[in-house]
């Protein structure tokens, strides 16, 4: 994932572009999706990405949407948690989220706004949610794989390093096995 990641962002910066709109949809929560997307808009290749980034997590309205995508400055990133809970706004809020990423426009009841270009985000543990044409707009959709593992009790042993907490090798692995 971070290679495929890593060719469209240093294509994009190659270009002096704007990064496509990126879907990270995983059923398994807890996989970094939020921690992926801030290191998106940091930039994993360094400072020459350095762009601002909007964080919408749920609960929010509709017009909270509206409000944050028409702040956005040229080159910035709009980062949705669980996108799929726009849904619950009904069909409104899918069709101005897809005049949104498509014609970087919005509708509202005061008339039309164009947006500035910039990257959306999207982040969702449930993408069977979210409408077709709204999933086939997101041109990067990275794959995430299950933490195996190992990988899982590397990340516990970094935990207890980190918070220096002494933890038995066997608890360690069954804190693992939970995760």
């Amino acid at each position: 994932m971070k290679a495929q990641l890593r060719v469209h962002i240093q294509a994009t910066i190659n270009r002096c572009g704007i990064l496509p709109h990126v879907l990270l949809a995983s059923g398994m929560p807890g996989v970094g999706k939020t921690t992926l997307a801030r290191l998106i808009a940091k930039g994993l290749t360094g400072d020459e990405w350095n762009r601002g980034i909007t964080m919408l997590v749920p609960p929010f309205t509709a017009q909270t949407l509206y409000d944050a995508a028409l702040q956005m400055l040229e080159g910035d990133f709009l980062f949705i948690d669980e996108i799929h809970k726009l849904a619950d706004n009904g069909p409104r809020a899918a069709e101005n989220l897809l005049h949104l990423m498509e014609e970087r426009m919005l509708y509202l009841d005061d008339g039309p706004h164009r947006l500035e270009d910039f990257t959306l985000i999207g982040a969702t543990t449930d993408a069977d949610k979210l409408p077709e044409t709204i999933i086939d707009r997101f041109v990067i959709k990275p794959y995430f794989q299950a933490y195996t593992l190992t990988e899982l009790l590397r990340i516990t042993k970094n935990f207890c390093v980190y918070y220096h907490v002494m933890l038995r090798p066997d608890t360690m692995v069954a804190i693992a096995r939970a995760c």
